[in-house]
């Protein structure tokens, strides 16, 4: 990992708008003052020294000092917005409950799912990799709200709340 004080010689860091710029010109491609990072599987990443880096990773040490020794997770779970606000520190299982919906997933809502032979919608979540059971409903807005209320009594500030 690139140290605090090479970091911040190549790059500079708004925290306000997540962008990172460069300092120093190193290749006819690039100018001081450019906009550092490319779109890569939906963040940006940053070459900086000959190395590649996700810019959240980078801005987590820009702004703390300190290598993230764990995930950084995007609040909003854009993982283009690199703003210092929407970056928390996170454990896989923490990181894990603010994804986004799976494509396949037909209630738009995490945990919701129907269940064909029952003609109901199911309500159910992993926490410490153990399936755990809510309920099983007849109308799709009350396994909603059963589904964000039991996440939210588990998760805390990282469940999801988006409803897609």
């Amino acid at each position: 990992m690139i140290s605090h004080e090479e970091l911040k010689r190549h790059l500079f860091y708004d925290q306000d708008t997540g962008l990172f710029t460069r300092k120093i010109s190193n290749t006819s491609r690039v100018s001081v003052g450019d906009v550092a990072g490319s779109l890569c599987s939906g963040y940006l990443k940053i070459m900086v020294c000959g190395k590649r880096y996700f810019a959240h990773r980078l801005a987590w040490l820009y702004m703390t000092g300190i290598p993230a020794t764990c995930l950084i997770d995007h609040i909003n779970g854009n993982g283009t917005d690199n703003r210092f606000s929407n970056l928390r520190a996170a454990s896989k299982s923490q990181n894990g409950m603010n994804r986004k919906t799976q494509s396949n997933n037909r209630s738009g809502c995490p945990g919701v799912c129907w269940h064909k032979n029952l003609r109901r919608w199911i309500v159910s979540y992993k926490k410490n990799k153990k399936q755990v059971y809510v309920g099983c409903f007849d109308d799709l807005e009350e396994a909603i709200s059963a589904s964000m209320i039991a996440r939210s009594e588990n998760f805390g500030e990282f469940a999801s709340k988006r409803i897609e």
